[in-house]
């Protein structure tokens, strides 16, 4: 019994830490290579101070085509807990930037958690879209989206019945491109559907629902290294 309720803990856990930085907001170069890694997650309160849970992640993505990009990533704190936790999908170009106009990108996305202990796993689709301005010769960017995830099970822990099937957020963030390397900031705001009170972590939010995350992550490319401005062709 102990070993269900520590591993139905983590999975429940586990819904919170998937809630990673948007992993591609436009697609990569066609054939062009790229390892990610981020730190960042809910604000909590600990010890009278507010902080970012650090979640970590890698993520590695693969330019298919101009305007598609596939990824895969595994999450390396919930490793440390005897969970794996990947989150699989790709990124499409809907709409080119044009002038003020926003370039649109949407990227469905797989996540799947797996404990260590006895094999039970969880999976949760995920729909995300952004809007992106590119500036300063269309290297730099900055985006807002709306992330959505969506839980399939009838029950949740202890067996009590699921109320919650969609979980949902917007972000706002900002990339810094470099020749080979993107370094990327982002604050997403992290179920205002769902009450974050009476719970064992204190998440910090402007509201009594949700909780604030704060992400940072670094972006190494490899490969077709054009400008970046050839990427909302």
């Amino acid at each position: 019994a102990e070993r269900k309720k520590k591993r139905d803990l983590l999975l429940i856990a586990a819904l919170f830490a998937s809630c990673a930085p948007t992993r591609f907001v436009k697609p990569l170069e066609e054939k062009q290579h790229a390892v990610n890694f981020s730190v960042g997650g809910p604000l909590i309160a600990y010890s009278g101070l507010t902080i970012p849970i650090p979640l970590t992640t890698l993520n590695y993505g693969y330019g298919v085509k101009s305007n598609l990009t596939a990824f895969g990533s595994i999450h390396t704190t919930s490793l440390l807990f005897g969970v794996i936790q990947t989150d699989i999908g790709v990124v499409r170009n809907l709409l080119v930037q044009k002038n003020s106009r926003p370039g649109i990108s949407i990227t469905p996305a797989a996540n799947l958690a797996i404990d260590t202990w006895q094999g039970h796993s969880k999976f949760w689709p995920q729909v995300d879209l952004n809007a992106y301005w590119n500036y300063k010769q269309k290297r730099n960017f900055f985006y807002l989206g709306f992330f959505n995830w969506f839980e399939l099970a009838s029950n949740k822990a202890f067996n009590e019945p699921q109320t919650t099937h969609w979980i949902f957020g917007p972000h706002i963030g900002h990339t810094f491109v470099r020749n080979k390397m993107d370094y990327n900031f982002e604050i997403k705001y992290i179920g205002p559907n769902l009450s974050n009170q009476d719970l064992v972590v204190h998440y910090k939010s402007p509201f009594d629902k949700g909780a604030m995350g704060v992400y940072f992550s670094i972006t190494k490319k490899f490969g077709n290294t054009k400008s970046a401005a050839s990427i909302t062709k």
